[in-house]
């Protein structure tokens, strides 16, 4: 079970970041109803206390016996490294970062995010890696995603192209546009954390795995030329 630290919920608590950690992962705990988490992240850099006093939180959660490993999301490299030196001075490592991560926000690659946290050791977990379903195949100019869709908003028809190509690798491979997707983000050294609404979305996810390592250069390198940097926002920092 992996949980996260909402900054904007202990704000205004009063207590110092190293307390409210501690309080919101016993109520964690509490509420999921297990005596340790798996993975305890920080969901965003909005915590008014300086990064190497938030690692120093993470490494309280951890000797208090709250959670196994420790991490972050959103969180950029400038951001990231005093945290991680925090929680290295205490030997604990921090072993993620979660990030919007996907062809259609490639700026965890391109801005050299990827390789620095794994010289690290920070694993990057790839959230939104499907672009909340704009790369499966499932959608088109003709056939817009219903609903707010926040991450990765580009039109289908500005997208279409990229489906496409999706779709040609995909005959190659004997997979769907979706497994794409997600076999292009493990070629990149990401862990990609796909949503999905059923079991049969689910083992579709899962048999992307196998399909990375059929890639070749060639296609990887077409998918990531047709795809985007992305950008930041107020919360996603990396």
């Amino acid at each position: 079970v992996a949980t996260k630290f909402q900054p904007g919920k202990w704000r205004g608590s009063g207590l110092g970041v190293r307390k409210a950690m501690l309080a919101a992962a016993k109520e964690s705990v509490k509420r999921l109803g297990i005596k340790q988490i798996a993975l305890y992240q920080i969901h965003a850099p909005l915590f008014p206390a300086s990064f190497e006093e938030q690692g120093h939180g993470l490494a309280d959660v951890v000797e208090a016996g709250l959670a196994k490993a420790v991490g972050v999301s959103n969180f950029a490299m400038d951001e990231l490294r005093p945290l991680h030196a925090a929680l290295k001075s205490r030997g604990i490592p921090l072993a993620s970062n979660q990030v919007e991560f996907s062809i259609l926000r490639q700026l965890p690659l391109t801005s050299g995010m990827l390789d620095e946290c794994q010289k690290l050791g920070v694993k990057i977990l790839a959230y939104s890696p499907l672009a909340m379903g704009r790369l499966t195949g499932k959608y088109s100019a003709k056939h817009e995603p219903e609903g707010r869709r926040g991450f990765s908003s580009y039109p289908m028809r500005e997208i279409d192209p990229l489906v496409a190509l999706m779709r040609d690798i995909g005959a190659r491979h004997q997979c769907t546009p979706g497994q794409v997707a997600l076999a292009w983000t493990i070629s990149k050294g990401a862990i990609p954390i796909p949503g999905a609404k059923n079991e049969a979305q689910a083992l579709e996810n899962i048999a992307a795995h196998s399909i990375a390592c059929e890639l070749s250069t060639d296609e990887i390198k077409q998918l990531t030329e047709m795809g985007r940097d992305g950008k930041t926002s107020v919360w996603q920092h990396g």
